[in-house]
């Protein structure tokens, strides 16, 4: 409508992004995920499923939808109404979830402290044998449909069979893009 409208998050303001109804979503650290509806803000707390754990992340799919990831709680999907979601106990490799990609195919991959999980539209697989990296800070798929996961400890590539780590990386990796 071309007004500012004023939002007061009770702290910075992380990411933003636009769900498929047009909403836009705040992040903002804490416990705090934040919708705006064009109208007015509203805060997401307890009656999405996650306690008082830190949102460390808002994420949209392919389709739109909102990811929550918790560090603390799992990740969980705004389906329009409700948040329904992953936890530790549910083949979620951890519930603390630290970063999410969804691949060429359409399956969503969580990385969590303890390794990830990809989820393909039915199915939650939990992958930890031969991560043995740490905590998963970024995944990215290259040109060639490899994943690539930056952990605390360095760089490993997933080919679709097994998990190899780049021992000339030995550092946090924050963030993954190709050329």
């Amino acid at each position: 409508n071309g007004r500012f409208a004023s939002f007061r998050p009770g702290g910075a303001v992380y990411d933003i992004a636009e769900d498929r109804l047009g909403y836009l979503w705040f992040y903002t650290g804490k416990e705090r995920a934040s919708r705006y509806d064009g109208v007015k803000f509203r805060t997401f707390v307890e009656e999405s499923g996650w306690s008082e754990a830190q949102v460390n992340f808002v994420y949209l799919d392919r389709e739109g939808y909102p990811w929550i990831g918790t560090a603390g709680d799992g990740v969980f999907r705004h389906n329009g109404t409700q948040f329904p979601g992953f936890q530790a106990a549910a083949d979620l490799a951890q519930s603390r979830v630290e970063t999410m990609y969804q691949d060429r195919e359409g399956n969503l991959w969580f990385g969590t402290d303890s390794g990830v999980s990809r989820y393909d539209g039915t199915t939650l697989t939990r992958f930890e044998e031969g991560l043995s990296r740490g905590r998963v800070t970024a995944v990215r798929q290259d040109r060639d449909g490899d994943l690539w996961f930056g952990t605390e400890e360095g760089l490993v590539r997933y080919d679709g069979r097994r998990f190899t780590a780049h021992d000339s990386v030995r550092s946090r990796i924050a963030a993954i893009l190709e050329d």
